[in-house]
């Protein structure tokens, strides 16, 4: 195995939200340099030389399934790399972060192939998650995106700041996701 494979995504098709800027650009460049087919997803377009770019506003669910639509064949990787900083409106932080992160995570599972893999991109600004885990826990149980906002739009004093919540709930929402993590406990996430 040589030094620039050992990863082994050389050949591997591999989704990145978020590769205009930050860490998704980052991992954008990296999995391209190691020889991966990269199909970027993003608001604003990357000036990186991708395999293939659509550009997607994860704040509307009719952008989202319109970019899912139009990607073909089967991935083996997603990486959800896109979000928005503290500061911005705190449902669109909570749309772009966790909402539409999870709508667009469930709308590609039928085209990850087999033994695929995805990584949900937190931050130390969720790591407040067991304090608040029974909100997010119905949360997660509140349904798709719209039932989602609408829970969020109800509970404006855990989404005042917007950015720590949805970073908590992308926390809990990806131990759900996770065989191990499923009926997340206070125990979840130790390792």
């Amino acid at each position: 195995m040589s030094k620039a494979d050992w990863l082994h995504y050389a050949g591997k098709r591999v989704l990145v939200t978020g590769c205009y800027s930050g860490i998704g650009h980052a991992v954008a460049r990296q999995l391209a340099e190691l020889g991966a087919a990269v199909h970027g997803l993003d608001w604003k377009l990357c000036d990186l030389a991708l395999d293939g770019f659509t550009q997607v506003d994860l704040r509307d669910t009719a952008s989202i399934d319109t970019a899912v639509a139009g990607l073909t064949g089967e991935f083996d990787a997603l990486f959800n790399c896109a979000g928005i900083a503290p500061g911005a409106p705190p449902l669109d932080v909570m749309k772009v972060n966790y909402l539409g992160t999870r709508h667009l995570t469930e709308a590609l599972l039928p085209q990850m192939a087999k033994g695929s893999a995805i990584a949900n991109i937190s931050s130390n600004g969720g790591l407040g998650w067991r304090g608040h885990l029974a909100q997010l826990l119905e949360l997660d149980g509140a349904g798709g995106f719209d039932e989602g906002l609408a829970w969020c739009a109800a509970h404006g004093e855990l989404v005042a700041e917007g950015y720590r919540f949805s970073k908590e709930a992308l926390i809990v929402w990806t131990f759900q996701l996770h065989p191990a993590g499923r009926g997340a406990n206070a125990d979840a996430g130790r390792d």
